[in-house]
Order: C-alpha cells, then sequence, then structure tokens
C-alpha cells in the first residue's frame, strides 16, 4: 500500500481549503471524498494501490523455503490462512494459543528450516515468555508474521496494542520489518538473513490490507 501526500493551503486571508481523499481500491474502483476546513488547513491527497494477493505472498514465503507454518486464526489474514490451507506446499499447523504456534513453527529449526508463526498483535504477550526462555535463549530462528492492528484508526480496544507493537520487539532485540506491498519481497530477504547470521527470531510487521 502506498500513499501519497499533496499538503496545498489557498492564499486567502483566513487561509481556508479544502481536503481530498482518493481511494484506489482492490477492486481498481475509485471513491473521492472531500470536507471543507479553514484556519491554515492543508488538503491531504492519499492513493492507496492494489495489494498483494495471498498467493502472491505465499509464493515469497516458499521461494525462501518457508513451507511449515503455525498460528492463530486472525481476520486480518483470513484469505492468507485459506490460502495456506489450500497451498499443498504449504504445511500448516492450527493452534489453539500463540505460543503453542510459537513452538510449532520453531520445529522447522530441527530440519535445518525457518518455520513461521503468523498471528495478530494482540496475541504478542502471549509469546513473550517463549520467546525469551526458548527461542532467544537457545537461538532458534522463527518469522513472526504479525498482523498490526490498532497503528491507525481500527476499533479502541485495539489502541493501546497498535502503539507498542514495534516497542515489544524493540524491548526484546528482535528485529522486525514493516514493509509495505511493493518492498516486501526485499524486506524479508533482509529479515531472512539477520535471523541466520545471528540466530534469533524475526518479525514481519504487517498493516492490515498490504496482503489481501
Amino acid at each position: 500500500m502506498w500513499e501519497i501526500i499533496l499538503n496545498i493551503a489557498t492564499a486567502s486571508h483566513d487561509q481556508r481549503c479544502w481536503h481530498y481523499t482518493i481511494y484506489n481500491y482492490v477492486t481498481g474502483s475509485f471513491a473521492i471524498a472531500c470536507n471543507y476546513s479553514g484556519s491554515g488547513c492543508k488538503t491531504r491527497v492519499r492513493w492507496y494501490g492494489v495489494d498483494m494477493h495471498s498467493s502472491e505472498f505465499l509464493e515469497i514465503l516458499k521461494t525462501r523455503q518457508i513451507t511449515f507454518c503455525s498460528g492463530v486464526p486472525d481476520s486480518t489474514f483470513s484469505s492468507v490462512f485459506q490460502a495456506m490451507l489450500d497451498d499443498p506446499d504449504i504445511n500448516y499447523v492450527n493452534a489453539v494459543r500463540e505460543d503453542v504456534a510459537l513452538g510449532i513453527a520453531s520445529a522447522a529449526y530441527f530440519k535445518n528450516e525457518v518455520g513461521a508463526v503468523i498471528m495478530q498483535n494482540s496475541g504478542i504477550g502471549n509469546v513473550i515468555n517463549a520467546l525469551t526462555s526458548f527461542n532467544l535463549m537457545y537461538k532458534i530462528p522463527v518469522l513472526i508474521i504479525v498482523g498490526w492492528r490498532g497503528y491507525s484508526t481500527d476499533a479502541p480496544e485495539h489502541e493501546i496494542m497498535g502503539k507498542k507493537t514495534p516497542e515489544f520487539f524493540d524491548l526484546l532485540d528482535i528485529p522486525y520489518k514493516i514493509p509495505d506491498e511493493d518492498n516486501l519481497p526485499d524486506e524479508i530477504d533482509e529479515l531472512l538473513v539477520q535471523m541466520e547470521t545471528e540466530c534469533i527470531p524475526g518479525a514481519l510487521i504487517l498493516r492490515s490490507g498490504v496482503v489481501q
């Protein structure tokens, strides 16, 4: 998802102006909303591009030999979960909790592979103990794919965790990337190199809509 912002202010005495927002949805249709305000406002124009399809995302993982995954179902990744279940090349194991999923995915390391955990950021608290006492302690890499709720406008229950999501990984010294769909492959590659070099987990934090 990309964004173009143009800041424009009129030269009138009270600096009144219009706000326009342009959305390009996955369907290719457009919706234009504009609202008027004054007192030195700025015109903001946002263009949201077509996001990555779940099958494309899985191909990125598979070409990097990430085929063993576990997770807890999440509406942010509903299409990804279904694609994993439908893909014969992906070995996906359902888990009842995020720390259980972490343990399952970590087993790939003992086959000289990297496993992946897929979950919503609301479940990060459930994996902290497992990360600190298992993966970080014994240097077992695993890719943590996190659906980022609450990073922007969202339901109120996601607000606090949304603001703190990157800080959890900073606190644990776990590297992470927050990619858009156009740089996602490169960001994953950089993250995987660091994970392999330092023998540690890494997190891929995906905003809602980056993968559809």
